[in-house]
């Protein structure tokens, strides 16, 4: 099965994740892909972070 590709999700508040791990400055946790490649995150919140990244399934 191909990934899901190309897919941007932007101006979006995730709240606060269930995923556990610890937190920086910069990261709002580990943040889990499965089976995705170039999905971009723009303007996202996420535990009170913004995210502005490109996520891909590195497996």
């Amino acid at each position: 099965m191909q990934p899901i590709s190309g897919v941007t999700i932007s101006h979006c508040d995730f709240g606060t994740p269930v995923a556990s791990g610890t937190p920086t400055v910069t990261s709002p946790g580990p943040i889990y892909a499965f089976n995705v490649s170039a999905m971009t995150l723009t303007n996202v919140t996420i535990a009170g972070h913004a995210v502005n990244m490109t996520v891909t399934d590195t497996r």
